[in-house]
């Protein structure tokens, strides 16, 4: 009844990093807009509204 074949440990893997590359080509563009370059040499941990929206929420 079932003709589905489960995808094993590597394909599972290589999925997961294609959409993290997938998202980072999405989120790096628009937080370094709207908070420059110094969003990736700030240490704090949560920058901002957008900060939380595109990195918590959004994903």
């Amino acid at each position: 009844m079932n003709e589905y074949e489960y995808a094993g440990f590597w394909v599972r893997t290589g999925a997961a990093i294609i959409d993290t590359i997938l998202i980072l080509i999405i989120i790096v563009p628009i937080l370094t807009a709207i908070y420059g370059t110094d969003y990736w040499i700030n240490q704090s941990i949560v920058k901002g509204f957008w900060d939380v929206l595109f990195n918590y929420i959004l994903p």
